[in-house]
């Protein structure tokens, strides 16, 4: 029967395939939103009962026949859509997937801010609708922390005191494991580690470009990425037992965003400020989309620590505007320092292009408005991060950028198509409707990428297919 269904969808045209596969997505996510009502009314009858089992999530485990973790996911999101119909509505209408319902359920059924999950349900769903699911994510765990404030600080402290690492033997190999610790030290770690996986890709890059010349692109690399991953880790190990007896440890770089509204906040609240408004005299959001406190990889700090930071460390003033575009970039000193390049990463986690995973900080920074042949101009409003394979993509297939008031940057096609997952609705355009531009989708003016970067500035550096990479360097914690 498998091999029938495949030899079926053999025949169709890609276009074909790309929409019976977003029309079953669209029916599974329909299917999700009955699933949940129906649990739902045998969750509040107690028809579990009658069956003999002493809970719901006991009669989804026997039911589905399925894990725990499973039931607790099927349970959550019933109790949800029975409490907050919107989730509900928006999932059987296809506008969210069942990942964001189940982060909706989590958020709404946290044990410290669930209480407060109506107040911000109708945003929270927006964003579930709009943003990446990393970025969503984020916003959600914003939620938690600032509904409950005083508990997610209880929460933070909790796991830097358990935290725990070791280093076990298996076999003839090792395996090692660590978790806990605070928000900054995580960050630190993870800045250190996806620099030494850096260094180990450029290693290997190197040596097949000395082995391969020009046709380097056409043999793979010498290690995988998980090996390459493993002597990573081996060589931050070993540069503890390598450095110099006078030597002295280095910061990571790690960049803390806080909008001036929060951070005017926490001053205030601590009392070291007669006034809450010290960054900023906009009047108070509750929009999470731009209340925002946590690394620049998105892992979200309490304001307490980012408090703590500010006290201790550097702090750059960086000011955005309402749809999230650093505007400026202040000189560095006690208070803020930073460049045009930096900034252009500064609010996003990874690539623009949707569905990619590669982070900012190993991103080209692209103009949305073409600099060539439309005129735009380099600076934060016209800047978006696309790794070097979907910037490459983007201009061959000339591809349009445009942002929305979210923040989030959006590809649209020639013929005026977002390119946005299943059950999306357009998002709202910071900008205005750019000019009418029919000509970018004449198949005649679609050229090799090869031709079509031919006599450009810095054409080299574009058409080269390797990463444009922005070191990580090392200096004082650095704070915005």
């Amino acid at each position: 029967m498998i091999a029938e269904r495949i030899e079926q969808l053999l025949e169709l045209s890609p276009v074909e395939l790309d929409a019976r596969l977003r029309e079953l997505f669209e029916r599974q996510r329909q299917t999700e939103a009955d699933m949940a009502t129906a649990v739902a009314v045998i969750d509040q009858r107690k028809d579990y009962l009658a069956d003999g089992h002493r809970s719901t999530h006991a009669y989804v485990k026997a039911t589905l026949n399925c894990d725990g973790g499973q039931a607790s996911r099927v349970v959550r999101q019933a109790r949800t859509v029975n409490e907050h119909p919107a989730v509900g509505d928006a999932l059987a209408a296809t506008h969210i997937g069942t990942a964001q319902a189940d982060r909706l359920a989590r958020a709404a059924q946290h044990r410290r801010a669930g209480h407060r999950f109506g107040e911000f349900s109708a945003q929270l769903i927006e964003h579930a609708e709009h943003l990446k699911y990393a970025d969503f994510d984020t916003v959600a765990t914003r939620f938690e922390m600032l509904a409950d404030i005083d508990g997610a600080f209880g929460d933070d402290e909790f796991h830097f005191g358990e935290r725990s690492a070791s280093v076990v033997g298996v076999g003839a190999g090792v395996h090692v494991v660590g978790h806990g610790g605070s928000p900054l030290q995580a960050a630190e770690m993870f800045a250190v580690f996806r620099q030494a996986e850096q260094d180990e890709f450029r290693k290997d890059s190197a040596a097949r470009r000395a082995a391969h010349g020009d046709d380097a692109l056409g043999h793979p690399l010498a290690r995988t990425a998980q090996q390459r991953k493993f002597d990573a880790m081996h060589s931050i190990f070993m540069a503890y037992v390598t450095k110099p007896a006078d030597g002295i440890r280095p910061e990571p770089l790690v960049d803390i965003v806080i909008d001036p509204i929060t951070a005017g906040e926490v001053l205030h609240d601590h009392g070291l400020t007669d006034t809450d408004d010290v960054f900023t005299t906009a009047p108070e959001t509750d929009d999470l989309v731009h209340r925002r406190c946590e690394t620049s990889t998105g892992v979200v700090v309490h304001t307490d620590i980012a408090l703590q930071a500010m006290l201790t460390g550097h702090i750059r003033r960086v000011v955005i505007d309402s749809a999230g575009v650093v505007t400026d970039m202040g000189r560095k000193s006690r208070l803020f320092s930073g460049l045009q390049r930096e900034a252009a990463k500064l609010l996003v986690t990874t690539c623009t292009f949707n569905g990619c995973s590669i982070p900012a900080d190993f991103c080209e920074v692209d103009h949305m408005v073409e600099w060539s042949e439309d005129d735009g101009t380099t600076d934060q409003r016209n800047a978006c991060s696309l790794c070097g394979v979907h910037n490459r993509y983007k201009h061959n297939c000339r591809l349009r950028a445009r942002r929305s008031v979210d923040g989030r940057v959006r590809l649209i096609t020639p013929d005026g198509k977002v390119i946005k997952p299943v059950g999306e609705r357009d998002p709202v355009w910071a900008d205005p409707d750019p000019p009418s531009r029919p000509d970018l989708f004449d198949s005649m003016r679609l050229v090799p990428w090869t031709e079509f970067v031919e006599g450009r500035p810095h054409a080299h550096q574009i058409a080269d297919s390797g990463f444009s990479i922005y070191r990580i360097t090392f200096d004082d914690l650095v704070t915005d």
